[in-house]
């Protein structure tokens, strides 16, 4: 019903209050619980991720057949799988800084403490080994693994602002738009 409210709006208004709207009525909703969202199925996603397109396409005014990586170039938006991963990272980094809630800090503080390569960078260890789907698709797994994919410049990132900036060029560049994170 949303996007159906935005399309009777975007016949009578310009690209600066189409997209206005859409970031407060849509996309604030996505964000809204995109860490849960993060650990849901492909095809739930995929689900979430044809919405998206449908409302660049409102907000853009362009037709069916430009391609969502155009549409969401042009709405200065992320794809759904490539938003859970930011704002997993960003999270991340807040409780590492924070230090704060302290029952996930505890989990995302834990250091590799045997000489791997891993332990040259800024990593966090697995806690435990994982066995079911549910479990591997948590926050706190997916977290520490796309932490530990960053790069050492990245995680050691001073400010919160920063560390947006070059997160989101840094997402934009490595994750695919329709490639499920969740394998």
């Amino acid at each position: 019903s949303r996007i159906n409210a935005l399309a009777k709006i975007s016949r009578i208004s310009s690209f600066k209050h189409r997209k206005m709207i859409a970031n407060g009525v849509f996309m604030s909703h996505v964000i809204y619980l995109i860490q849960l969202w993060g650990g849901c199925s492909g095809y739930l996603l995929d689900i979430i991720q044809v919405l998206q397109n449908r409302a660049a396409r409102l907000v853009t005014g362009l037709n069916w057949f430009t391609s969502r990586s155009k549409l969401l170039l042009q709405c200065e938006w992320l794809s759904v799988r490539q938003m859970v991963v930011y704002y997993d990272l960003i999270l991340v980094y807040k409780i590492r800084k924070d230090k704060k809630p302290v029952y996930l800090y505890n989990k995302l503080s834990r250091t590799n403490h045997y000489k791997t390569r891993l332990m040259t960078k800024k990593s966090i260890s697995l806690p435990e080994i994982l066995n079911t789907k549910i479990a591997k698709d948590s926050f706190i797994n997916r977290a520490i693994n796309q932490w530990n994919n960053l790069p050492e410049d990245l995680q050691s990132v001073d400010t919160l602002d920063a560390f947006k900036v070059k997160l989101k060029a840094w997402v934009k560049l490595k994750i695919p738009i329709w490639v499920n994170i969740n394998v």
